[in-house]
């Protein structure tokens, strides 16, 4: 059995962030950069990843998450390394568009830590991409789903989510790539 890559927190400020009560939990996708294109047919890949968020002032969620995402250190190389890292900012202003699914907390008091916590108790830091290598779609959908089995959030937020994916999918097809690879835990 192949292992996996430890999780890089090097860029995770667990003593300020890791406190933070998460009142949401969204899953966004940004096109890639450099360009990755679809072999077939051109389409620019899209990127997903999960932002774990909180209150800011004036009940509105902050403009800082703590990113949850997978990279590949080398194109080579399926197996994927674990990224967990603070954000002052919830997507870059470098990005050309970015889509967004949102999920509310359920339960009161869950911390940034808490859910970091729950990718190595379901063993989700031993990943690796299949077919096109490029697994981060599927992985940010099990952990919402992790989510909703640990009642963080509701569990019909797993069927929103696969809904506003094939939303997106259609409304962005020809332009964005947005593939159903299924990666395979370590």
């Amino acid at each position: 059995m192949a292992s996996g890559k430890p999780i890089d927190l090097s860029r995770y400020d667990k003593d300020t962030d890791g406190t933070r009560v998460v009142t949401a939990i969204s899953i966004i996708g940004i096109p890639t950069y450099p360009k990755i294109t679809n072999p077939d047919d051109g389409t620019h890949l899209v990127h997903w990843r999960v932002h774990l968020r909180w209150d800011g002032r004036g009940g509105v969620l902050a403009k800082g998450s703590v990113v949850l995402d997978t990279y590949k250190d080398d194109a080579s190389d399926p197996i994927v390394r674990i990224d967990v890292y603070s954000k002052p900012s919830l997507v870059s202003s470098a990005a050309s568009k970015f889509w967004e699914s949102q999920s509310k907390i359920i339960e009161s008091d869950l911390t940034v830590q808490n859910v970091v916590d729950l990718i190595t108790a379901n063993g989700r830091e031993r990943y690796k991409y299949d077919g096109n290598g490029s697994g981060c779609l599927s992985w940010s959908s099990k952990l919402l789903a992790d989510y909703a089995a640990a009642g963080y959030v509701a569990a019909t937020e797993v069927n929103t989510f696969t809904e506003f994916i094939a939303q997106t999918r259609t409304r962005e097809e020809g332009v964005y790539w947005i593939p159903d690879d299924q990666g395979t835990y370590l």
